[in-house]
């Protein structure tokens, strides 16, 4: 089972831990990457089931349900950013600052070039190529770096007075979130399978 870091650092934990309780005999291994990398995990059969945001058709990839769950994606930067101290900030301005996203193909990098295309704005070119969001957070907070990044990702560090998104209009991207699974036999663990669908179901989700 697969999901990305916003799902997993939001209620998804608790839901798996009540299924742990339900399933002790069932082992689940649990896999946070970004969207594009879970949607080629898929293809592989390296995983059976992916809770993330929309993936591009595939007749090998089979759409299970849509989840009751939303998060925002934001542009967010240290607390005592420069930007934060303007009195008008806009996506313009932002062009002028280094930036820090995930691998050019990946999902977070087309809602950011969206966001910016929608104002006929050129995409940042991030100065640092980082898929982790744990190491993304800890150069926000050292430096003068941006990054578009889920709501639920940086919750924490945004409560500890350390990273603040900005709140520009057109600048909030809301992402559905779905279950996917490969099509056929999932890696010949049916019974696993089953039980790992169950845990999916515990955070609801029907089409």
């Amino acid at each position: 089972m697969a999901c990305v870091s916003s799902l997993l650092t939001s209620h998804f934990i608790d839901k798996l831990a009540a299924f742990h309780q339900h399933h002790p005999q069932i082992h689940l291994r649990i896999v946070d990457r970004i969207d594009s990398e879970l949607y080629k995990l898929l293809l592989m059969h390296d995983i059976d089931i992916a809770l993330c945001g929309p993936l591009p058709h595939d007749e090998k990839i089979v759409v299970r349900g849509k989840i009751n769950w939303q998060d925002r994606i934001c542009i967010v930067a240290r607390q005592h950013h420069p930007l934060h101290q303007a009195a008008d900030v806009t996506l313009e301005a932002m062009l002028d600052y280094p930036w820090i996203m995930p691998p050019p193909s990946s999902t977070p990098m087309n809602i950011l070039a969206d966001i910016f295309r929608a104002r006929q704005l050129p995409c940042p070119q991030p100065v640092i190529e980082c898929a982790s969001s744990s190491a993304i957070k800890a150069f926000l907070c050292e430096s003068d770096l941006l990054t578009s990044m889920p709501a639920p990702v940086y919750r924490h560090e945004e409560a500890l007075g350390l990273l603040r998104p900005f709140e520009l209009e057109g600048s909030v991207f809301i992402r559905d979130f779905y279950a996917y699974s490969h099509f056929g036999v999932l890696s010949g663990a049916a019974p696993a399978v089953d039980s790992a669908s169950e845990a999916v179901s515990l955070v609801g989700y029907g089409y």
